[in-house]
């Protein structure tokens, strides 16, 4: 402005200039200062966007990890209450088919005790018919025949002659009684128990050593009953099945076996009393000891 060239046209056009320069600085100066301000703006709200975003994700992973808990925890229970579905399934049947298995068990008994009854029955009707037929057939008048009493200890005593007599089941206490009455008798008593304490293996060698078989059935085990019963069936060996274990059960059955000893080969009845025919005879021929 104070150059010798400069004019006064100069001069105006320089203050014009100046001035607008002088106006676009002070807008580009405003425009940057509300530029620095949205800045701060927009970076306060990317942290807080940012936080916010790093709140939700670890509260997702903390719910991911929670649903991972909770299916394995879930899984876990299924499978125990599979498990115990499937015992209790097994358990179940096992219930179902026990009262099965012990209701054919009882009703088998029960056939096989009605096989064994209607074979008396039928033995008792052939002997009763023949004993009929023999006494309509015997010329009369016939002579007096003296009846043969039912066998006492003594009386016994001539048929048993040392024949060994098994004894298979009774009251551990009474075997003392039950030794008196077979010796009084004069036979020679054997004991086993039928499995309660004595092993079964020893009832096969006590039962091949055997004369004469008393079971006692009320007191044994099944397996022993149907071992007594296959080896009487099988070797022809005379048995007598007793129900109630007694020294009287005993006694019935010696009186059983004694009448039947009186049958001949032929089945003519020479002297068989009621007691003779009563539940649990088995009839087979006498064995002389060895």
């Amino acid at each position: 402005m104070t150059h010798p060239q400069c004019d006064t046209a100069l001069s105006e056009a320089l203050s014009q200039q100046m001035h607008m320069l002088q106006h676009q600085a002070g807008a580009a100066l405003q425009q940057q200062r509300a530029l620095i301000e949205e800045n701060a703006t927009l970076a306060r709200a990317l942290a807080k966007a940012q936080q916010r975003c790093e709140q939700v994700a670890r509260e997702k992973s903390a719910q991911i990890a929670e649903l991972v808990s909770a299916q394995t925890r879930l899984r876990g229970e299924a499978v125990a209450r599979e498990d115990a579905l499937l015992a209790l399934q097994d358990e179940l049947r096992r219930l179902r088919a026990a009262p099965e298995a012990t209701e054919r068990l009882r009703l088998v008994h029960q056939l096989l005790y009605q096989e064994e009854r209607n074979a008396r029955l039928s033995l008792e009707n052939a002997r009763l018919q023949k004993a009929l037929a023999a006494q309509a057939q015997a010329p009369r008048p016939e002579p007096a025949v003296t009846p043969v009493p039912r066998p006492v200890p003594g009386e016994m005593a001539t048929c048993l002659d040392g024949h060994r007599i098994l004894c298979v089941g009774g009251r551990g206490g009474a075997l003392g009684v039950y030794r008196k009455l077979v010796e009084a008798a004069g036979g020679r008593f054997m004991h086993h128990d039928g499995g309660v304490e004595d092993r079964l293996a020893q009832l096969d060698s006590a039962l091949s050593a055997a004369d004469l078989v008393i079971c006692q059935t009320g007191c044994i085990s099944h397996n022993a009953y149907w071992r007594v019963k296959e080896h009487c069936k099988r070797t022809g060996k005379r048995c007598a099945f007793v129900e109630s274990p007694s020294a009287n059960g005993l006694a019935r059955g010696l009186r059983r076996l004694l009448s039947d000893a009186l049958v001949d080969d032929d089945g003519a009845v020479q002297n068989a009393s009621a007691d003779g025919m009563a539940v649990g005879i088995a009839q087979t021929p006498w064995r002389t000891p060895t």
